[in-house]
């Protein structure tokens, strides 16, 4: 999705507030961004590929049609809401799906100063979004759910202190822009401590949504919490931001895995084991399949802890053809929600016909798309 809503959040809370007549010099880039830019980019945060191994053009074939998956709340009208105010454009009908009416209403204010301004600078979004399924990954933890809170409490708060001073950002002081932006920044300083709160929430889900954009599948996350007395609200890029994070380190996971391997494999053989064949050694007894008596797993799995230091932290298996891992999987101890592979996002297909040492691989169209259980079921057939 390109950055619509974030273009609604640059200009209204932080482009009037850091141009003009003065500037923060106490606030980083950083800093900045991480309130109203947290997606810098549609690309996955790893995006490696492995020369030694082949890659297939084809792509999973996906059913389009809208899908139905049991909802544990009523939440579903929100997410439409903000996939229909997104086709059409209307920033204002965005940020309710977003921000409580008094946050809406400060951020109208703002952007009612400099309509043109503000028109000239929004990205049109120029995609159609088509929803196929909305699939509940699970309940937002209670310091997730305070994390949001906080957020909408935090700018609630600059809102109104920008209020006492005016409402127009640009006819602010040095001093109190930059009492305004701590507010909305959270930085807690002892001007903006006293932050009242001004919402609640006990509940939230943690939500994929999967849709065709201009009729190609794609996929996006969400939290939606419930704001008392305010109803369903949604955050897409702080959801999208911790989803990507945990993409990637589960990637860097299972390439480290596949490194650790192969030079484990080499030290075992090295050590006189014969490693022929084509099997799969996994972190658990019941993920060594089709492994020959003359591999001795244990004693490989010890050799490659030498070689990565959080080994222990993950469940995770290996496909081996002749003494070299050529896949690998990863999936982090008590957290069942996202996968890593190496090569990474790929799914096991078949050997490649030109190099029996190769494996040829498909680009998952979901990082979703398989528990970490399927995916071995997966890597079985590939090997069979």
């Amino acid at each position: 999705m390109k950055r619509f809503f974030t273009s609604i959040l640059a200009f209204s809370l932080t482009a009037a507030l850091f141009t003009g007549c003065g500037k923060n010099d106490n606030l980083d880039k950083s800093s900045v961004s991480s309130v109203v830019d947290v997606e810098t980019s549609e690309s996955e945060t790893v995006s490696e590929n492995s020369s030694e191994t082949t890659t297939t053009e084809t792509t999973e074939t996906v059913d389009t049609s809208e899908k139905r998956t049991e909802l544990s709340d009523d939440y579903e009208c929100i997410l439409r809401a903000f996939y229909d105010a997104t086709n059409s454009d209307d920033y204002e009908s965005l940020i309710k799906t977003t921000y409580p009416a008094k946050i809406v209403e400060g951020m109208l204010g703002i952007i009612n100063l400099d309509r043109d301004g503000f028109d000239n600078e929004m990205n049109k979004n120029g995609s159609t979004y088509e929803i196929t399924d909305i699939i509940e990954q699970g309940a937002m933890t209670q310091e997730e759910l305070d994390y949001n809170v906080m957020n909408l409490n935090n700018i609630a708060g600059g809102l109104d202190i920008l209020k006492e001073h005016g409402g127009d950002p640009q006819a602010l002081s040095d001093e109190e822009r930059e009492k305004v932006s701590n507010a909305i920044m959270g930085l807690g300083t002892p001007d903006t401590a006293d932050i009242p709160d001004y919402y609640s929430s006990s509940k939230g889900y943690d939500v994929t949504v999967r849709y065709n954009k201009d009729g190609e599948p794609d996929e996006d996350y969400f939290f939606v919490f419930y704001v008392d007395n305010e109803g369903w609200k949604v955050n897409n890029s702080m959801r999208k931001f911790v989803k990507k994070a945990k993409n990637a380190s589960l990637n860097v996971a299972a390439k480290n895995l596949f490194n650790a391997f192969n030079t484990a494999l080499l030290d075992a053989e090295d050590n006189g084991m014969t490693l022929n064949g084509l099997y799969i050694i996994g972190s658990a007894d019941s993920m060594n399949y089709n492994v020959p008596s003359s591999v001795n797993t244990e004693e490989i799995l010890k050799i490659a802890a030498n070689y990565f230091e959080q080994i222990a932290d993950y469940d995770y298996f290996i496909i081996v053809n002749n003494g070299a891992c050529i896949y690998s999987a990863s999936d982090k101890k008590d957290d069942d929600d996202t996968i890593g592979t190496y090569p990474i996002n790929q799914i096991p297909v078949s050997l490649a016909t030109v190099d029996g040492n190769k494996i040829e691989t498909i680009d998952t169209v979901s990082s979703d798309s398989y528990s970490f259980e399927e995916l071995f079921e997966v890597a079985k057939k590939t090997i069979n």
